[in-house]
């Protein structure tokens, strides 16, 4: 694969405390945030924020841009404290259309989940949350 036009390190973990009707509270990590994290209280500001973070928020150029990833995920959050509900790694490898495409990563669980849109990312989050919170019922 070639990082031609690629942006170093598009690793983000989100960790989550709650997650009522719908409503996820947590907090965001990233290398570019201070240690303690950026406090989420919705999902839409979980999204606004990996926009921010991911540098989507300027119009696309090229059409397809590609991520190239620098370290591990569990290297660079090792001090973080994992959220009571649930802790994701989400890897952003690719934007395409407006589209972002990667993986998340439901820290305990085996495999990584591919998403090929910010829509189904959110299916995934969703579906985590909701086999954590019955599993802790």
């Amino acid at each position: 694969m070639s990082h031609q036009n690629a942006r170093p390190y598009e690793v983000v973990r989100v960790c989550v405390d709650s997650y009522d009707a719908g409503v996820l509270c947590g907090r965001v990590f990233h290398p570019d945030l201070d240690e303690a994290g950026y406090p989420v209280k919705s999902l839409a500001a979980l999204l606004v924020k990996l926009n921010m973070l991911f540098g989507l928020e300027e119009p696309e150029q090229p059409l397809k841009r590609t991520f190239a990833p620098l370290r591990k995920p569990e290297e660079e959050f090792r001090s973080v404290a994992p959220g009571r509900l649930g802790t994701f790694d989400i890897r952003l490898m690719f934007r395409e259309n407006n589209n972002w495409q990667g993986s998340a990563h439901l820290l305990g669980e085996a495999e990584e989940q591919v998403f090929l849109s910010d829509l189904e990312l959110v299916h995934l989050l969703n579906n985590g949350l909701t086999v954590n919170q019955e599993k802790l019922l």
